[in-house]
């Protein structure tokens, strides 16, 4: 027994030094294929990114003239409520007459001329809701929780904005296709990935809030991860909660 300690002892240094040598062996490998794996991620990123710009040039260089053309055409006409019809992709083909429902798209002038291209950018195309022609007002509070509603109610800690237009960005990744030659009332159809009254999933997070006539004095910023679907107390209190999670997070 002795013997068996004493020989460790004298061993001791070499086992030691051996296992150094295969945990370092273990560690340095690990590390180096870590730090591939974390470039391999960020030039994953940059290549997803940059698809989605080429995506969306592409998608814009084919649909900008066609649009632009209808818009300055219908402009000639004397109509400034241009809209286009979406249809979503599920009801196509049988049942797009139910389906076909009318969007305008938003049209800024000055000097009442047609400024060009302000419907479309990079990403999508801009769409204008006109709240007061259904009577309907959107209420917001001061950390931009919002929900919509009849005009004329009156909520805890929230205002009223009537009389607004509603400005909302369609991404060009859900449109699936669209058709300028197969018309419905005369306006081009878009088929879209998700159902028109789905706003949330449809646009674009930010959205803005406009005077009925257009008026630049006022715009007002919200973002639709922020809106109440039907105000509640129990509602409002679960998005404040999730607002201040969310803020806690950054």
């Amino acid at each position: 027994m002795e013997y068996l300690l004493i020989a460790h002892e004298h061993w001791k240094p070499w086992i030691d030094l051996a296992q150094d040598t295969v945990f370092s062996l273990g560690v340095i490998p690990f590390f180096i294929a870590l730090f591939k794996f974390i470039k391999f991620l960020k030039a994953r990123d940059f290549l997803t990114t940059t698809e989605k710009i080429e995506s969306n040039l592409r998608f814009r260089e084919y649909l900008e003239p066609k649009l632009e053309s209808y818009v300055l055409e219908k402009y000639k006409n004397g109509i400034k409520d241009i809209g286009v019809r979406f249809i979503y992709w599920k009801n196509y083909p049988s049942q797009i007459s139910n389906d076909a429902y009318k969007h305008l798209l938003r049209i800024e002038y000055h000097d009442q001329h047609i400024l060009g291209a302000s419907w479309i950018n990079n990403t999508g195309i801009y769409f204008q809701e006109h709240l007061w022609f259904s009577n309907t007002s959107v209420y917001v509070d001061r950390d931009g929780v919002f929900f919509f509603a009849p005009s004329g109610g009156a909520y805890k800690h929230f205002t009223e904005h009537k009389n607004r237009c509603l400005v909302i960005h369609l991404p060009f990744t859900n449109v699936v296709n669209f058709d300028f030659e197969e018309k419905i009332e005369y306006e081009p159809i878009f088929y879209i990935k998700v159902p028109y009254y789905n706003f949330k999933d449809l646009y674009s997070d930010i959205c803005f809030l406009r005077e009925r006539t257009g008026d630049q004095y006022f715009s007002l910023e919200l973002d639709f991860r922020k809106q109440i679907k039907e105000y509640s107390w129990l509602r409002y209190m679960m998005t404040y909660a999730k607002i201040l999670f969310l803020r806690f997070k950054e």
